[in-house]
C-alpha cells in the first residue's frame, strides 16, 4: 500500500473520487493518473527526453524517420503515387517524427513531398513551424497512411488475475488509513466475455493487462482509411508469449527517470504507466475491421529490411563510435529492436504488391540531427 500524499494532485482526485462513489477499476485509475486534469501526460509536455522518463525511437537519431519514410515511399507506390497523399499520426506528443519523415521525403522525391499532407493527434494541441504539418481536425478526410509509434501501450487497460481457475478483476480501493490499495473482485462482463475466449483459465496467478479499448481505435481509424496503410509500433507479443507465466506480473510496468518506477501506486501522475502490447488482439481486430495483416515482426529485422546497415556504409555517424552505438539501440533486441512492427492494409488492388520495394536514398547525410534528438546529447547519456 501506498500512503497517500495531500500534494499530489492526481493522487487527491482519484482518492476523493473513491471516497465519494466507491472503489475504481484499474483502466479508469490509470486514464485519471496519465490523462486527468492533473495527469502525467497533460502536466509533463516533455517525457520522452534525456531529463524526462523514457526514450522512443525517433528520439534516438534522424535515421529512424528516414528508414520509416523510405516505408512510407513504397506504399504511395504501391497506392499509384496519387498526387494527395495524406498521413496520419496518432499519439504524436510533437512534430519530431513528422519533421525527420517529411525532411527525408523531400530528398527522396520532389513528387510525394508535394503530395503530402501530415496530420498530428494527440491530447495536446501540437504547434509545428512545418507548413506540411498540422493538427488533426473533423474536415481532415480520409488518410492513406496512419501511423501509431508506442500509443497503445499508453492506453488505460483493465487489470486482471485468475485464481483457482477465476478470474478477478483489480479495482483501486481506499485502505482504513485512506492508502489507495488494490482489491480483486469479480470483473465486468466485458472483460469477463474477452477473457472468457482466450482458453488461459489455467494460469494459475497469472496477472495482465486486457486493452478493451483497441477495438474502438481500430474501428475509428479503419473509417478514416479509403485506401491504405496502418502502421503500429510498439512493445508487446503474440498470445502465446503475453499469456504466459514467464510474462505474469510483468506486462504492466511504470517508468520514472528512465528507470522502472516500481509501485503502481505511488507518485501518480508524475511517473509514466504503461502496459504490453497483445499483437493478436489487434491483427484480430484489424480482420474484423477490414485491415488485412502484411507484415509482423520485431523492430530490429524491418529496420534492416529498409537498409538499416546502409547507414554504416555513410558518414551518418562521422567516425563517433558513441554515435553509431547510439543509432545501434534502435536494433538492439534486449531493447527498442525487439519493439513489434505491424502493417496492416486496406483496400489494396494490388495484391502482389511488396512494402519493401527498394528505395533508392543516399542522402542520410543530409538528414540533420536537431537538439531534440539523443544523438546531439551524447554529453549527458
Amino acid at each position: 500500500m501506498q500512503r497517500f500524499d495531500t500534494n499530489k494532485s492526481t493522487e487527491y482526485q482519484i482518492t476523493s473520487l473513491i471516497r465519494d462513489q466507491g472503489d475504481i477499476p484499474f483502466d479508469k485509475f490509470m486514464n485519471l493518473a496519465l490523462y486527468g486534469e492533473f495527469g502525467y501526460y497533460l502536466n509533463n509536455p516533455k517525457p520522452f527526453d534525456v531529463n524526462g522518463d523514457y526514450f522512443t525511437s525517433p528520439r534516438v537519431h534522424p535515421v529512424f524517420g528516414a528508414l520509416l519514410a523510405k516505408q512510407i515511399f513504397s506504399m504511395w507506390e504501391i497506392l499509384g503515387s496519387p498526387n494527395t497523399f495524406n498521413i496520419l499520426e496518432e499519439g504524436a506528443g510533437d512534430d519530431l517524427l513528422a519533421t525527420d519523415i517529411l525532411t527525408s521525403l523531400q530528398l527522396m522525391d520532389s513528387n510525394i513531398f508535394d503530395a503530402t499532407n501530415y496530420y498530428l493527434n494527440d491530447v495536446n494541441s501540437i504547434d509545428s513551424e512545418h507548413p506540411k504539418i498540422q493538427n488533426i481536425s473533423d474536415g481532415s478526410g480520409f488518410f492513406n497512411v496512419v501511423i501509431s509509434n508506442e500509443l497503445f501501450d499508453a492506453m488505460p487497460v483493465k487489470l486482471f488475475e485468475i485464481h483457482q481457475k477465476s478470474f478477478k478483476e483489480v479495482f483501486i480501493s481506499l485502505g482504513i488509513n485512506g492508502a489507495l490499495q488494490e482489491k480483486l473482485k469479480n470483473p465486468t462482463i466485458e472483460l469477463y466475455d474477452f477473457l472468457n475466449q482466450q482458453g488461459i483459465s489455467h494460469l494459475e496467478g497469472y496477472r495482465g493487462p486486457v486493452n478493451l479499448n483497441a477495438e474502438k481505435w481500430v474501428r475509428k481509424i479503419s473509417e478514416k482509411i479509403d485506401s491504405g496503410f496502418l502502421i503500429t509500433i510498439d512493445y508487446g507479443y503474440l498470445d502465446e508469449v503475453f499469456y504466459s507465466m514467464e510474462k505474469s506480473h510483468r506486462l504492466i510496468q511504470t517508468y520514472y527517470q528512465h528507470s522502472d518506477g516500481g509501485n503502481l501506486l505511488q507518485r501518480i501522475g508524475r511517473q509514466d504507466i504503461t502496459a504490453h502490447v497483445n499483437f493478436s488482439h489487434l491483427i484480430k481486430l484489424g480482420n474484423q475491421y477490414n485491415l488485412k495483416e502484411v507484415f509482423f515482426d520485431n523492430q530490429r529485422n524491418w529496420l534492416q529490411l529498409l537498409g538499416f546497415d546502409l547507414t554504416k556504409k555513410t558518414h551518418v555517424f562521422n567516425g563517433n563510435r558513441r554515435t553509431e552505438n547510439l543509432v545501434s539501440s534502435l536494433i538492439d533486441l534486449n531493447g527498442l529492436g525487439n519493439f513489434k512492427v505491424l502493417i496492416q492494409s486496406k483496400n489494396i488492388i494490388d495484391l502482389n504488391f511488396d512494402i519493401f520495394n527498394d528505395v533508392n536514398f543516399n542522402y542520410w547525410e543530409e538528414i540533420p540531427v536537431t537538439e531534440r534528438h539523443l544523438a546531439s546529447k551524447l554529453e549527458y547519456l
